[in-house]
């Protein structure tokens, strides 16, 4: 991945705790599940409510205020599959979280 920017360090991200972070004007949840870390955006599509406010339950992150929930392995509503939450690349080196912005 080319242009990588560290955005935290590993013990930061616990298991299925959503961590919030803002970068570049872009806020985004990073999330570590089954021991792999993952990056969406921090936005639920309904309403736009943060979904780092939100809990890690079953393999899905739900929006706390509304109760929409998405799938972690590709970021799909539960109850349609073509409503996907925007994700990023993010790698893990030597205790580091790293991010690459498109």
């Amino acid at each position: 991945m080319a242009g990588l920017i560290k955005v935290a360090h590993s013990e930061q991200i616990k298991e299925n705790k959503p961590f919030a972070l803002t970068l570049e004007d872009q806020k985004i949840v990073l999330i570590r599940h089954q021991g792999r870390l993952l990056a969406f955006k921090d936005s639920c599509p309904h309403q736009g409510a943060p979904l780092s406010h939100g809990f890690v339950r079953d393999g899905q992150i739900t929006c706390i205020y509304h109760g929409w929930k998405f799938n972690l392995d590709d970021g799909s509503f539960s109850t349609n599959e073509k409503l996907k939450l925007k994700s990023y690349a993010v790698r893990e080196e030597n205790g580091e979280v790293f991010l690459e912005l498109p």
